[in-house]
């Protein structure tokens, strides 16, 4: 993921893949647990990029795009 992004693909990040409580149904309070965190942990100007590109997405607009950083993959208890 990290290549393609890198070259310019966009990613989807979805509020249950940030608070962690996957169900079918998404809800009202799953938006605003994800805001919230998103607002706590990088602050409210990600918070903001992350509302205009959606909306720039659904007007047909550019998207503000950063650069990725290289997540590192965590062992299997310390050895794979």
């Amino acid at each position: 993921m990290y290549n393609l992004v890198n070259k310019g693909a966009m990613a989807q990040v979805s509020a249950s893949s940030l608070t962690g409580r996957f169900s079918k149904k998404k809800s009202n309070f799953q938006i605003q647990e994800s805001s919230e965190f998103i607002a706590s942990e990088y602050g409210m100007d990600t918070l903001y990029m992350f509302y205009e590109n959606a909306e720039a997405i659904i007007n047909g607009q550019v998207c503000f795009k950063d650069t990725p950083d290289k997540v590192k993959k965590k062992k299997f208890l310390g050895i794979f």
